[in-house]
């Protein structure tokens, strides 16, 4: 695999929970659109379902309807008996396999998605925003907007975030050091980016540049012999000696 590859790998941000699954909940969506929660308030899904229906299954800035799911998939998949193939151990690649459709697992499944809803509207937001206006960096400014999920999802490029009301699902932990290399005819060729930057000094312009960066999927080329570390020396440089 080349360099370019695996950077587009990455940066892809393909949701494997909703290319595994969405379609089932489709499904139950499509044939009973609508769920009574707990408390007794009955939920329309047509606008949630239609939303899921249009996303792109990835968690990208301009993707939308992913938080909508992001909700869905917390809810759901503490549920139990809810797969139409369970885990089985001799087969952990492909198990657990497919959504039950019908009976008390496709219920749960609608309830996890009416709450889903009742949560983001109550939050004032729209079904369909995009997951780069909600998802955020957790430093500098606090509105650098971010690709990326969570690893639960199975989001290789994986954040853990938490909701914090007037911000957005801020990003406290996940990809943090990234780094592909590869050999030329001279030796390593590294690109990378430190994706919560380098400076903890908020008026540093490095505090927040690598965190721009990395929201728009880009790369800072490293230098790795003398000459090029030399030419890519900026600023004063101190020397230590025992």
């Amino acid at each position: 695999m080349a360099p370019d590859d695996v950077a587009a790998m990455l940066y892809a941000n393909r949701n494997l929970a909703a290319e595994l699954y969405l379609d089932d909940l489709l499904a139950v969506c499509a044939a009973r659109p609508s769920t009574t929660l707990a408390s007794g308030r009955v939920v329309d899904l047509h606008p949630a379902c239609s939303t899921l229906s249009q996303w792109n299954r990835r968690m990208d800035r301009d993707s939308r309807g992913a938080h909508l799911f992001h909700e869905f998939w917390r809810r759901a998949s503490s549920q139990k008996g809810i797969y139409a193939v369970p885990f089985d151990r001799t087969d952990p690649v492909h198990t657990p396999r497919g959504l039950k459709r019908e009976g008390p697992a496709s219920d749960a499944l609608l309830q996890a998605l009416g709450e889903a809803v009742v949560l983001i509207e109550g939050r004032g937001l729209s079904l369909d925003a995009p997951w780069g206006q909600l998802a955020v960096a957790g430093h500098g400014d606090g509105r650098i907007p971010l690709h990326g999920g969570e690893g639960e999802e199975g989001v290789l490029n994986a954040h853990r975030s938490s909701w914090i009301d007037g911000t957005g699902y801020v990003t406290d932990s996940g990809s943090s050091y990234i780094q592909i290399v590869t050999f030329d005819g001279r030796g390593p060729v590294a690109r990378a980016v430190l994706t919560y930057s380098q400076s903890t000094d908020p008026a540093s312009p490095h505090a927040t540049d690598q965190t721009r960066l990395y929201a728009d999927k880009a790369w800072v080329n490293l230098p790795f012999h003398a000459s090029d570390v030399t030419a890519a020396t900026t600023g004063p440089v101190i020397r230590i000696r025992e």
